[in-house]
């Protein structure tokens, strides 16, 4: 089973975060329109790939959390790859983190690939968070 969901979403003043390095703020797609997050997720027996696509902030709480959702209602094992994740925010780490706590109360694990975009590696490191989750390659 294949699940999918990818909606615009606004974004202040047209703008996206990036990390200092990364130079001057970027534009977001047009008229101020951010590119979508899309979350596709594959189930096999009790363990599900989730990947996200686009950006992951503020905006796209809304696609994240149906994910959430779904994995409430049928826990499984989770192995989550943000590898096309273009920006993210405080927010995004928020609900990874929530994600992370759901996951061990219902007794299942949430492995992380490794190979992170930029901006999460840098958000995770400013905020000394990595520790919390568990990565593969």
């Amino acid at each position: 089973m294949t699940h999918t969901s990818a909606h615009p979403r606004p974004v202040m003043a047209g703008l996206s975060l990036s990390p200092p390095d990364a130079g001057p703020p970027r534009r977001s797609g047009p008229e101020g329109v951010s590119r979508a997050l899309t979350v596709r997720h594959e189930v096999s027996g009790t363990c599900r790939l989730v990947a996200l696509t686009g950006t992951f902030d503020w905006t796209s709480h809304s696609d994240w959390r149906g994910l959430v959702d779904d994995l409430r209602a049928r826990p499984a094992d989770v192995t989550l790859d943000l590898r096309a994740v273009t920006d993210v925010d405080s927010t995004a780490l928020h609900l990874l983190l929530d994600l992370q706590c759901d996951q061990r109360r219902s007794g299942h694990g949430l492995m992380i690939h490794d190979a992170l975009p930029p901006a999460l590696e840098r958000l995770l490191e400013v905020t000394g968070t990595r520790p919390y989750f568990t990565f593969t390659t």
